[in-house]
Parts: structure tokens; sequence; C-alpha cells
């Protein structure tokens, strides 16, 4: 042990003088510098990362240090173990030629005082105060990151080696899971942080994440569209009833979708003979199909930068399903949220439920528990239809696994409503 030491200090006994007394203070120094600056850089938020790029001098060059993480990260553990390195070899020097045979004394004593000075210390204040001590340490962090540059390319080969070897990625993914921000998020609505608008409007935006248009669309039943053949009385009549800026134009059959009609451009032909379905037909958009499994999120995105507002959904057989609009993604995303107790389901007796045909069978087995089986619809209404297997009258009536649907009221040939009878209901409905 003291020939390790000796050999560690040089081969020679280190005495206590002003040089020794300077290199141990410059070691601290160095620690209690690099072991600050890199919890105050890693603990940098993005809001801190925005002020720091609107700032000059210093602040602009903690952004340079930032762009290059893995070389910051590898310039300060080099500049702290080097410290130590040279802390510890020094005091090693010391306690050898005070205590020879009690080598062991060095692991004591240096130990804690690391502990307190050069690392429990710097890294509360520096979390505490981390964009003065970023910017503090700017300049001072910079000129190292240069010095030490040929030995960083050195330690980056060898990294880069080691990775391979093992497969691993050598850069590490910045940012949070989705299930990490959200124990902020509760955290902070917890603490008063957070009120309760800001973290419904945050639940939302990462249910709207996960959520495909299938969830989102108006059914094909409910989908308000105007034969291309439709004359120009009826046809101003019906785009004046609708109240849509945007109407579907369909061809032979309700699901021959051949165009979009805006209702701005209808209106400028108001004062001009009508040509029949020929005019028509050049006032149209093209329309724009996707498939039920696109995410709300990727709809969202397409919608606002290739500027349309509609579009139409359709199965894997090609199937038009329903319709979808940027109207339907942001009142999902942004808008209020709708009182599904109030429009879709109400309550007809403590094991009954009066609930809207139209409403989606994701959302029906939400507000009541109960799980419809899968099979190719997408309303409750949907639902009854297929498990008749006919055109519906009202009072028919589906039993499925212990609940019956009754269809309690009709449109036309659609169902628009059914009364649910379950003892389930009672409990877990509204």
């Amino acid at each position: 042990m003291p020939g390790l030491v000796l050999l560690a200090t040089g081969g020679m006994e280190v005495g206590v003088g002003p040089l020794t007394t300077l290199a141990i203070a410059l070691c601290f120094v160095g620690s209690f510098f690099f072991s600050g600056t890199e919890t105050a850089y890693f603990s940098l938020q993005k809001v801190d990362q925005e002020w720091f790029s609107r700032a000059r001098g210093a602040g602009r060059q903690v952004v340079w240090l930032l762009d290059r993480r893995a070389a910051l990260i590898t310039t300060i553990l080099l500049g702290n173990e080097t410290v130590n390195i040279a802390l510890s070899a020094t005091c090693a020097g010391l306690v050898s030629s005070w205590f020879p045979s009690m080598p062991w004394l060095n692991v004591i004593l240096l130990t804690p005082v690391l502990v307190l000075i050069s690392e429990i210390t710097p890294k509360i204040l520096a979390y505490r105060y981390r964009r003065s001590w970023a910017r503090l340490a700017a300049w001072p962090l910079s000129v190292f990151y240069w010095l030490v540059l040929p030995f960083r390319i050195v330690l980056s080969l060898i990294v880069s080696a080691i990775a391979s070897l093992l497969g691993a990625e050598r850069d590490v993914p910045q940012g949070m899971h989705p299930e990490e921000l959200m124990v902020l998020v509760d955290s902070g609505a917890a603490t008063g942080a957070l009120d309760p608008l800001e973290r419904d409007i945050i639940e939302a935006v990462f249910e709207f994440d996960g959520m495909t248009v299938e969830r989102l669309m108006t059914p094909r039943p409910d989908v308000f569209a105007i034969p291309l053949n439709t004359g120009w009385e009826a046809l101003l009549e019906q785009t004046r009833a609708a109240g849509h800026s945007r109407i579907p134009i369909t061809g032979s059959t309700q699901d021959d979708i051949v165009g979009v009609l805006l209702l701005k451009d209808l209106l400028r032909f108001r004062d001009e003979p009508f040509a029949g379905p020929r005019q028509l037909r050049s006032l149209l958009l093209p329309p724009i199909f996707v498939p039920t499994s696109k995410h709300a999120d990727e709809m969202l995105e397409e919608f606002l930068e290739r500027r349309f507002h509609m579009a139409f959904v359709v199965d894997e057989h090609g199937t038009l399903v329903g319709l979808v609009t940027l109207d339907d993604l942001l009142h999902e995303l942004l808008g209020e949220e709708d009182d599904t107790d109030d429009s879709d389901i109400a309550r007809l007796r403590p094991d009954a439920l009066t609930v809207k045909a139209s409403i989606d069978v994701a959302d029906f087995a939400e507000e009541t528990g109960i799980d419809l089986p899968e099979g190719d619809y997408h309303t409750l209404g949907g639902f009854v239809f297929h498990e008749l297997g006919r055109l519906p009258r009202k009072g028919d009536t589906v039993a499925v696994h212990g609940h019956r649907f009754v269809v309690a009221k009709m449109e036309g040939r659609r169902i628009a409503e059914v009364i649910v009878r379950s003892p389930m209901v009672g409990q877990e409905a509204v």
C-alpha cells in the first residue's frame, strides 16, 4: 500500500507546504466546480434552454454546450475525475508521510470531506441556482472543453467500440415517457401548481394521441350528404337547412362520395342559371379517404398541412364507414367535454337507460360498463341492427349476455333511440 501511494505521488513523500496546500485547495475547488456544473447543466428544463437562447454572451455559450451533450458530459467527467484523483493522490501522500503504518486513514478522512464539499453541497446549490451556475460556468467550461479535446476523442472512440460490441446505442434518447410526465402532472395538480382545467387539457392531449379517427368520426348513417343530381332550389334549401360550410356530394349511392362542396363556392352562382350536375361537379373538391386505423394526431397534422377540413373514413374493404372533420378533432382536443349523460344517456328507471343509437360503442362501454361483442359496427344502433339481421322496427328486442336492448324510437329506417335494460346499469352507469 505505501508503495502504491508513493507511485501515485511521483515516488516522493509529500510534505505540507504552500504548494501542497494550494494544490489541495485547487483540487477541492475544481471538484466543487465540475460536480455542480454537471447538475446545473443537466437539470436545465426546456424553458431554461429557451431563456438562454434569447440571451447573449455566456447565455449563448450555454446553448452551444447543451447542443453537444455527449461531448459536454465527457468533458465534465474528465475534469471531475482528474481533480478527484489528484486530490486523493496528494492526500494519500500526506497520510503516508504522517502515518506510515495507517494508510487507510486517507479513505476514512477524505471520503466524508469529498462527499460533503465536492458532491452534496455543490449539487444542491447548482440545482437551486441552475441558470446562474450554468451561465457563470459557461466560459471556464468551454476553455476546458477544448483543452481536453484529444482525450475526449480517444474516449469517444473507445466508448463507441464498446457500445458496438454490446449492440447498444450510444445516444440516449431525450425527453420523458408519457407515464413519467403524467406522474408530474398529477403531482402538480395535487400541490396546486396546476389547476384542474390545465390538468384536464394535458390529459386530453395524451388521450387524443392514442385515438384513431374511427373513435371520433360521425358514423355513415348520420353523415349529411346531397346527391349530385339535386335541383337548384332543393340544393339551396338543403344546404341552408344543414348549416354546414362543407357538404359531401354523393353519386349513384349514399356511399359513392364524388366530392365536397364549399358553400361559399355555391353561393357565387346563386344569381346565374344553374347548369345541373355538370356545373355542380365543377365546384367540388376531391374527396380525401383515410383508413379507420389512422391516428387522430396524424389526421390533425394532415388537416393542417394540406389545408382541408374533411376526410371520409373507410374500412379495410374500402367501404365508407364515417366522416371525420377538423372540427371533430379540435373539439376532442381542446373543446369542452360533452356531457354524455345528458346528451346520449338518460336514466329511465333504476334498471334501465335510454340511450341514443348514435353513441359510439366504446363510449357506451365506458359510460355503462357493458362491453358489446366485437362486430362490423361502430354505434349502439349498428350493434342492434347487426344482431337483428333485418330492418328494425320499434319494439324489437336483442338480448346479449343478460342485457336487453329494445328499439325505442325509429327515424325512417334508422334506429334513433334504444332502451337498455340490465341490473348492471343501476350500478355502473350514471
